[in-house]
């Protein structure tokens, strides 16, 4: 049964909440703006009853109650226009200016929102018999007009705000997210770096102390000597490793150097360490010998190493070809480190830098990782997969700024 990730999960539930709080936001707003739309059609519709109740009403009438409902409408705009003309007989909440009227009926019409019809009672007379006679005025309903209120329209962009508003918040929880996590991380490979680098001290400077003895002891013998070298040789390559460890973390110092000097470093290094079947060349323009960059060695030699190690891992049965080019391009100089191994599926590039990210049955996977640490944290320079064909191979491009030689 595969393992889940427990950070995966947490992503996953954080998602799903954001969705599901964004729908069920978007629902009941669209709930509230349907019934807020319906009562302010029940709104014109009472206060344009008022008003022709109000045109109607005898002079001794009563009409406070209807000159109320006509002054409650604050926030609506509406038009009542003649069904016939279309003349304009009144308005609400709308500039009276008789161009902005005109301008606004003409956007009314416009809208989806259809005008409300409010028919007109016919007037009743009696002659000298006292017959009843009826009297049609000159149209038997009125048009009303109106749109949404400031209200129902801050409501309608309450949903746009509200998903600018979470989208914003759970960005910022992610950044903190991933902030705590890279920087327990660092605080991890630092102590780590540095613990691994302390423990080393100890018998590194006991193997050096033996190494002394051992060259006093057999310095006339021409064999022995030669695997003494070698046991010295292997020594210092653990001191500059443990150097290395104990640099993580720091900030280490760069100087200016040739960048061709490490390259042909690590070649001559990975060479002897490597099976005969695999060869590993290295490529340079004449103009590049001179070219100056910043770095720390020690730390660039790490990261040239931890590729070609990748390189010979990714080789098929211990038999390729690898590269190490560099190429000075106009304000940089790139390395290329080139292998004709098995490559890497296309849904994993974007996870080789990942910590625990690894390919092999063995290791931690922190290999990729600390290269790309060591080459955009400590040099300012970019690490990344430039090409890679499953069957065909990987390129993996440093890119570092250049100085004037």
């Amino acid at each position: 049964m595969a393992k889940v990730d427990r950070n995966n999960i947490w992503k996953i539930l954080l998602l799903s909440l954001g969705i599901t709080i964004i729908l069920g936001s978007f629902l009941y707003t669209n709930v509230l703006i349907q019934r807020l739309t319906e009562e302010e059609k029940i709104n014109v519709e009472h206060w344009a009853k008022a008003y022709s109740e109000l045109d109607k009403a005898d002079a001794d009438g009563n009409i406070n109650f209807l000159v109320t409902i006509i002054e409650d409408n604050k926030t609506i705009p509406a038009i009542i226009t003649s069904s016939s003309t279309l003349d304009i007989m009144s308005s609400i909440n709308v500039d009276t200016s008789a161009k902005k009227i005109r301008r606004k009926l003409e956007d009314f019409k416009k809208s989806a929102i259809e005008p409300i019809k409010i028919y007109l009672a016919n007037e009743t007379s009696q002659d000298s018999f006292n017959a009843t006679k009826i009297i049609k005025k000159e149209a038997d309903f009125i048009l009303v007009y109106y749109g949404e209120s400031s209200t129902l329209r801050q409501l309608r962009t309450y949903p746009i705000i509200q998903l600018f508003v979470i989208v914003v918040f759970f960005l910022l929880c992610w950044l903190a997210f991933k902030q705590i996590k890279s920087a327990e991380q660092d605080r991890v490979w630092v102590g780590m770096s540095k613990e691994t680098a302390h423990q080393m001290g100890t018998p590194l400077s006991s193997l050096i102390a033996w190494v002394e003895l051992l060259k006093e002891k057999w310095q006339n013998s021409e064999s022995d000597m030669a695997i003494i070298k070698d046991l010295e040789s292997d020594v210092a390559r653990l001191e500059m490793v443990a150097e290395r460890f104990s640099k993580i973390g720091s900030s280490p110092q760069l100087s200016l150097q040739h960048i061709s000097k490490p390259l042909q470093k690590t070649v001559n290094y990975m060479s002897r360490r490597c099976p005969k079947a695999v060869t590993i060349s290295h490529i340079n323009s004449e103009k590049i010998e001179t070219t100056l960059v910043a770095f720390n060695a020690p730390l660039f030699d790490w990261v040239l190493e931890n590729l070609t190690k990748n390189a010979l891992d990714a080789l098929e049965k211990g038999f390729g070809k690898i590269t190490i080019e560099a190429i000075e391009l106009p304000n940089m100089v790139a390395i290329e480190v080139k292998d004709n191994g098995h490559g890497i599926a296309p849904n994993k590039i974007k996870s080789v830098f990942n910590p625990g990210y690894t390919s092999k049955k063995r290791g931690w996977g922190l290999g990729l990782s600390l290269c790309k640490r060591i080459v955009e944290d400590y040099h300012k320079g970019k690490i990344y997969v430039k090409e890679s064909t499953l069957g065909k191979g990987t390129t993996f491009r440093i890119e570092l700024m250049k100085q004037n030689s």
